[in-house]
């Protein structure tokens, strides 16, 4: 389904899966019970921060392209997490 997203939002989703492999290690903040806030806060700032400096962004709000990264970073957080403790079924109960 990767395939099927706009430009502007491969990109992002790359960056948010490149920054989730520098995370993802045993221990990682990632896989706690109750992952912070805050750190998961400033993650999505870091990947905002990534891909405007690389891609042309400027067309699109800062406030809209943040959303964005958190919704894709969360997804992708949530992906490796199940796929981790090895969820069937009960993931999204």
């Amino acid at each position: 389904m990767k395939s099927y997203y706009p430009d502007t939002a491969r990109k992002i989703q790359e960056k948010v899966e490149e920054e989730c492999d520098l995370q993802d290690y045993e221990g990682s903040r990632l896989y706690d019970e109750y992952p912070d806030r805050f750190m998961l806060y400033h993650l999505g700032r870091k990947i905002v921060d990534e891909v405007r400096s690389e891609a042309d962004m400027e067309a699109m709000s800062d406030g809209l392209l943040g959303d964005l990264v958190e919704v894709l970073l969360f997804h992708e957080i949530s992906r490796r997490r199940c796929r981790r403790r090895r969820c069937r079924g009960d993931f999204y109960r």
